[in-house]
C-alpha cells in the first residue's frame, strides 16, 4: 500500500469509521439503560398499586377509599412508564443501533481481505459508507413513515445491508419519496408557478 493510500485508510477509520462505530456503541448503551429504567420503574409501579388493592380490600386503617385511589394512581403511572417506552421505541432502537455496530464491525481493515491495495481500500470505504447511509435510511423511513427507497449517491447506493427487521419494515407499500431537485407528478420542472 503506497503511503497516499495508508495516510487516508487511517483517517478515514480514525475520523470517521472508528468514531461512528463508537456512537452508535453509546447509543445503544443509552438506550438499552432506558428500557431497563422503564420496564424496572413500570413493574414497581405495578406491584405498589396491587399492595395498595390489596390494603384497601382488608380495609386497613379504615381507609378503603385511600388505598383504592393509592392503587389507581400507582397503576396509572406503571401504565404510563410503559407507554412512554413503548412510544420512544427504545428497544427497537437499541436493537438498530447494536445492528449497525456489528455491521461495521464485519469491515474492520485490519480484517483478512483488506490487503492495503488502492481499489480494496476504495471498496472497503464505499461498503462502510453503505451501512452508515443504510442506517441513515432507516431512521427516515420510520420517522415519516415512507416505504422502501434507496439512496442514490453518485456510485454507491445504499441499501441496508444491517437488518431486514428494521422500524420501517411495516411500512411497506408506503409511497416512496420524490427527491426536491426532482419533480414529482403533476409538476413541471420550471420551479413553483406563479399565482398570476
Amino acid at each position: 500500500m503506497d503511503e497516499d493510500a495508508k495516510e487516508a485508510l487511517e483517517y478515514y477509520q480514525s475520523r470517521r469509521f472508528d468514531d461512528q462505530r463508537t456512537w452508535y456503541a453509546r447509543r445503544s448503551d443509552e438506550f438499552d439503560r432506558a428500557q431497563r429504567q422503564a420496564g424496572f420503574c413500570s413493574a414497581v409501579f405495578l406491584v405498589l398499586s396491587a399492595f395498595a388493592a390489596a390494603l384497601g380490600t382488608a380495609d386497613i386503617g379504615g381507609q378503603r377509599r385511600g388505598w383504592a385511589i393509592a392503587a389507581a394512581v400507582a397503576a396509572a403511572l406503571s401504565a404510563a412508564i410503559a407507554s412512554y417506552a413503548a412510544t420512544y421505541q427504545f428497544d427497537t432502537l437499541a436493537r438498530t443501533y447494536n445492528r449497525a455496530v456489528d455491521a461495521l464491525g464485519l469491515l474492520a481493515p485490519d480484517l483478512p481481505g483488506l490487503d492495503g491495495a488502492e481499489g480494496d481500500v476504495g471498496e472497503y470505504v464505499g461498503r462502510a459508507e453503505t451501512i452508515l447511509l443504510g442506517e441513515v435510511e432507516r431512521w427516515g423511513k420510520s420517522t415519516d413513515g415512507v416505504g422502501t427507497q434507496e439512496i442514490d449517491s453518485g456510485a454507491v447506493t445504499a441499501t441496508s445491508p444491517v437488518g431486514v427487521d428494521s422500524p420501517a419494515s411495516s411500512t411497506d407499500g408506503a409511497d416512496e419519496l420524490t427527491s426536491p431537485a426532482a419533480p414529482s407528478e403533476g409538476q413541471e420542472s420550471g420551479g413553483p408557478e406563479s399565482s398570476g
